[in-house]
């Protein structure tokens, strides 16, 4: 019996939250129009070899060499605008969505030809550049389309080592 009169406790609850119109009530979404963001990356230019960050420097002197070995975390830049995500960019133009990257200088000088001269580690990698679009649709319509300007994202691949 007491099972009974729970159930009907709770039965009676219910019948009171919905006649209050708790948990019936139409959401904001419902009320309001679909709407619906659609991003695109066009990628306008793509750079390979492209010199980084300084990582490292050595010098020696005039007749001597120098050795550059180390493992560095480069950072890898992703520009986004017009609400998009780092993800969905790097997603588009084939980048690790990562903020950075692992890259190994093994470097040793030629012979230091004067006493001025530095050997410098310099992060290498690939540099693209794209324009995000914006289409936003109301109710299955086209409403709105946005365009970026030229945006660009730098992938670090290596090291590269150049005598100065």
């Amino acid at each position: 019996m007491s099972r009974t009169r729970t159930g009907t406790t709770a039965l009676a609850g219910a019948l009171a939250l919905t006649a209050l119109g708790v948990g019936l009530a139409p959401t904001a979404a419902a009320d309001g129009p679909a709407v619906q963001i659609k991003y695109s990356v066009k990628v306008t230019g793509t750079t390979k070899n492209v010199g980084g960050k300084l990582l490292a420097t050595c010098s020696a002197g005039k007749g001597g060499t120098c050795t550059l070995s180390k493992t560095y975390s480069v950072t890898r830049t992703i520009g986004t605008d017009l609400g998009i995500s780092r993800g969905a960019v790097a997603s588009s133009i084939s980048f690790s969505r990562s903020t950075s990257a692992s890259v190994t200088a093994a470097c040793t000088s030629p012979k230091f030809s004067s006493n001025s001269q530095v050997y410098e580690a310099y992060a290498q990698g690939t540099r693209k550049y794209y324009k995000v679009t914006k289409k936003t649709y109301v109710q299955g319509m086209l409403a709105s389309t946005k365009t970026s300007g030229t945006l660009s994202a730098f992938n670090p691949t290596g090291v590269k080592c150049v005598m100065r």
